[in-house]
């Protein structure tokens, strides 16, 4: 009797761990972060999208505000306004150093270490 109620509960525990296994919809391969063909920037690369001169929100942020075409065309002046002023406030080399900068380090220990947290997924 015993050896009956041990077998079904191996079965039982088997059984569950085959079923959440198996409702878990599948993932982009080779790839962590948000639904696939949302992908921004170049193919091959990591990392939010470069910063540009005059910009005001980044990608993702004008995703969720949904702006209406009359918004965006107003945000597009501005931004254009922006840029212009910033090319006479700017040297050269500042222009330049903006065009070279990466996005800020990363905190906390290196993501291949155990203790480490995940390095986070940019959108």
């Amino acid at each position: 009797m015993r050896r009956s109620v041990v077998g079904l509960a191996a079965f039982v525990a088997a059984a569950l761990f085959v079923s959440a296994g198996l409702s878990q919809p599948p993932g982009p391969k080779g790839k962590k972060g948000g639904p696939p063909g949302q992908e921004k920037g170049p193919p091959g690369k990591k990392g939010p999208p470069r910063f540009e001169l005059g910009k005001l929100f980044p990608p993702h942020v004008r995703d969720e505000l949904q702006l209406t075409p009359d918004q965006a065309k107003q945000l597009a002046e501005l931004e254009q306004d922006v840029r212009a002023r910033l090319e006479k406030i700017l040297s050269a080399d500042q222009k330049k150093q903006i065009e070279e900068m990466g996005p800020p380090p990363k905190k906390g220990p290196p993501p291949d270490r155990p203790d480490g947290p995940e390095p986070p997924v940019w959108d």
